[in-house]
């Protein structure tokens, strides 16, 4: 059997959550966090954030969707969201601060400085800003090599 190079990936085109409260999360992803609605039918709605190029696809699989999310199943146990930097971040917590949307407030680590939050539906989205130390040990030239972004 030979083996070949796997084909190139252009990046990801888009993540999927399933939700118990369509509505609910939606409102999260577009009030909260900034991204906004292109798509809205029944049972799906997709979000797009422009200037960081994620595209997020929300369904609640016609009310299927039971209980929230917990990072101790298998499956995604996160989504991290990279912040340029800790002034950024900074921005952030108060944002969330202003909007009462509750949160860890941020929290330094040997990997770098991070906050925490939950969606409607318990779904655990970090913030995150990777340290110079911790990129280095990752292997990666600079802290910017440590996250996908828009080209430029």
């Amino acid at each position: 059997m030979t083996v070949t190079t796997p084909p190139p990936l252009a990046g990801i085109s888009h993540l999927g959550f399933s939700v118990p409260d369509l509505e609910a999360a939606a409102a999260f992803w577009v009030d909260v966090l900034g991204f906004e609605v292109t798509t809205r039918m029944p049972g799906l709605v997709f979000v797009v954030h422009r200037a960081a190029r994620i595209a997020v696809g929300l369904t609640d699989h016609g009310g299927q969707v039971e209980g929230p999310v917990t990072p101790t199943r298998p499956g995604l146990d996160h989504l991290a969201l990279a912040v340029p930097g800790l002034v950024e971040l900074e921005g952030w917590a108060a944002r969330l601060d202003e909007l009462g949307v509750d949160n860890s407030g941020i929290t330094p680590t040997d990997a770098g400085h991070h906050l925490n939050l939950h969606g409607p539906d318990g779904f655990p989205v970090e913030l995150f800003v990777l340290s110079a130390a911790a990129a280095a040990g990752f292997g990666l030239g600079s802290a910017d090599e440590g996250f996908a972004r828009p080209p430029g």
